[in-house]
């Protein structure tokens, strides 16, 4: 193609480009141009451009049909069929993880899925994924560990037995735990390089009391990678990981009917059941507002957060929850219009609710520079209060619908989403019905309904300020908010030595 066209260049150059330009602007005039029938560009006082352009309606994306199945010893089986490749992405979890053990065991039980079995060691199970042309990763959250993997579908069913042995029959040699330790802390300390998770578990211990799972975190340190011991990650997985709290997701190229000779083959002769769950519904009444500084010396700038206890996931209004935080706090939010656009105090200012099995924090966060953390947090405080006094407007409550009902059908757009998607489900034991009348419960909110909604929910009363910065650059103006006592923590390298000055209640 190239040496073609260097000849057409070479032997008539002039007049081919010269005929190639007249035809292209041929083609451009005859483009229509809204108020521009000269031509010329559209002056700024155009009417043309006080109108937005026609939309194109609401964009049809209907969700793709979600297969469900149960075997006999209790695993769950979901499945969203795809065939434009024969590829598919699997996840096996099993809904149990750090909220159901003592600190550390869920972050090193999840590693220890790829420490080898009865049947295979560490270096064989690699070799048999790399010889499947696959790699399969492992993680853990506050609810599950998990492993996943993507692979080509005709070799899902290989993939499956090697994940069923890791999740029956993990052993963790005491050999291997003390070869992965090293690593395993450069791990835990690659998930905070910024002081974030100190951060997080100074406004943990204000939430939580002591004994709650969730004040503990899932990031852990030196301390608690070498406190965990193979006793407590087998028993880990003798106690929480049975059939009964396993599932299987998959999306891609599998049939239902296959995938289940499959998912019973690799299963299916698995027997037992997992003990009961440790309850994370236990909160105390936080205490009245005040504000906690975690001293970062050298920080440049301030992380804000201002938050509260929030709400679970089996919040009767979650759905008129998640409208009222993107009315709040997302991207062109009252937040993020208020403290950037027309204030420039941050570059971001963004709200959301984290909603666990049990209930978690609702936080407002920015990062803002030291002399404007006071204004900062008293304005948050200020759009919290308003939006629980006044009902937000038709237009607001337009585009928090869209947010949010706009998101759903990304989740499902790639096999990794969708598999994301089905596992929180399943994690969380929802009904496919929380995607499938998600559109429904939407249309039904009204301006009244998140008033009630932000008046039950939101506490501008019991709101905590937050603040990782360094001390003496935001002591001046955190006091002028007249707040009560600031309390300031250091940035402490081991969280377990770390006391954050918020003694919970008992």
């Amino acid at each position: 193609m190239s040496i073609r066209w260097k000849r057409i260049v070479g032997s008539h150059g002039s007049s081919v480009l010269a005929a190639i330009a007249a035809a292209a602007l041929i083609l451009w005039s005859a483009i229509p141009r809204a108020g521009a029938d000269d031509g010329l560009p559209l002056p700024l006082d155009s009417p043309v451009r006080k109108s937005a352009p026609a939309t194109l309606g609401e964009p049809a994306m209907p969700l793709p049909p979600v297969h469900t199945a149960v075997l006999d010893n209790g695993v769950r089986i979901f499945l969203v069929e795809r065939h434009e490749l024969p590829i598919a992405t699997v996840r096996v979890l099993a809904t149990r993880g750090a909220a159901d053990a003592p600190p550390g065991v869920a972050f090193m039980a999840a590693h220890a899925l790829a420490s080898g079995t009865y049947l295979r060691s560490s270096r064989e199970i690699d070799g048999a994924l790399k010889m499947l042309g696959t790699t399969v990763a492992f993680d853990f959250s506050y609810e599950a560990i998990w492993a996943n993997a993507e692979v080509l579908s005709s070799r899902v069913s290989d993939v499956l037995v090697i994940i069923a042995d890791l999740f029956q029959h993990t052993q963790m040699p005491a050999a291997w735990l003390e070869a992965a330790r090293p690593n395993l802390l450069l791990d835990a300390k690659r998930r905070d390089t910024s002081g974030n998770a100190r951060f997080r578990a100074t406004i943990a211990a204000a939430l939580y009391p002591a004994s709650h799972p969730y004040r503990l975190g899932l990031n852990v340190d030196a301390s608690t990678i070498g406190s965990v011991t193979r006793d407590d990650v087998l028993t880990f997985f003798k106690t929480q990981v049975g059939p009964d709290t396993t599932v299987v997701v998959v999306a891609g190229d599998v049939e239902l009917f296959n995938l289940e000779k499959m998912v019973r083959a690799a299963f299916g002769s698995w027997k037992g059941y997992a003990a009961p769950r440790k309850s994370v519904t236990e909160i105390f009444d936080p205490p009245s507002p005040r504000i906690v500084v975690v001293d970062l010396p050298g920080a440049t700038q301030a992380t804000v957060r201002v938050g509260q206890l929030g709400v679970s996931r089996f919040c009767p209004d979650r759905e008129a929850l998640l409208v009222l935080n993107a009315i709040l706090g997302e991207v062109s939010g009252r937040l993020h219009r208020d403290l950037r656009e027309t204030r420039g105090s941050t570059y971001s200012a963004l709200s959301w609710f984290e909603m666990g099995r049990g209930p978690g924090p609702f936080l407002v966060g920015a990062t803002v520079a030291p002399e404007k953390v006071g204004d900062v947090i008293s304005l948050i405080m200020a759009q919290v209060r308003r939006i629980t006094s006044e009902p937000v407007t038709p237009d607001e409550l337009a585009y928090g619908k869209a947010v949010v009902g706009g998101s759903l059908p990304i989740k499902f757009t790639g096999l990794g989403g969708t598999v994301d998607a089905l596992a929180k489900l399943a994690t969380f034991e929802r009904p496919l019905e929380d995607y499938t009348a998600l559109s429904a419960k939407l249309a039904a909110i009204t301006p009244e309904q998140l008033l009630r909604v932000a008046q039950r929910y939101l506490k501008p009363a019991e709101l905590r300020a937050y603040v990782l910065a360094e001390a003496r650059r935001v002591r001046g103006p955190l006091k002028e908010l007249g707040m009560g006592p600031i309390l300031v923590e250091r940035a402490t390298e081991n969280l377990s030595e770390a006391s954050v000055g918020l003694t919970a209640k008992p």
